[in-house]
């Protein structure tokens, strides 16, 4: 098992990411779009906030290839698992809370974990 300090080291290595975009694409999300809403409403669950349109991403917006870390993809993810999961104040903190986690992981210039006792106190 690699040590911490290494696994944290690896993801700050970037990677090339393609990117590929089409109105396919969005076919698709909308099918599993519309899935998910039916089975909410068939669980009366609440339904859930949604972009009002979905539409590929242009290549002016995106290039269709760029250099991202583990980091940066670990961190969107969380952001919109946190935000989606839950009331978007509750997410924002949850969020929060995990940057302040993995800041202190990261540690200082000098290898020491910073931040103090009153951080830990959720």
């Amino acid at each position: 098992m690699k040590p911490a300090e290494e696994v944290l080291q690896d993801l700050t290595q970037s990677s090339n990411v393609s990117v590929h975009s089409d109105d396919a694409l969005v076919g698709k999300v909308k099918a599993a779009i519309t899935a998910d809403d039916e089975k909410r409403k068939e669980n009366e669950d609440e339904p859930l906030r949604r972009k009002p349109a979905l539409v590929p991403i242009l290549p002016t917006e995106l290039p269709r290839q760029f250099e991202v870390t583990l980091w940066d993809v670990l961190h969107t993810l969380a952001r919109a698992t946190a935000l989606s999961w839950r009331g978007a104040g509750r997410g924002l903190a949850e969020h929060w809370g995990a940057l302040k986690y993995t800041q202190a992981l990261a540690g200082a210039p000098g290898g020491a974990a910073t931040g103090c006792a009153a951080d830990l106190v959720p």
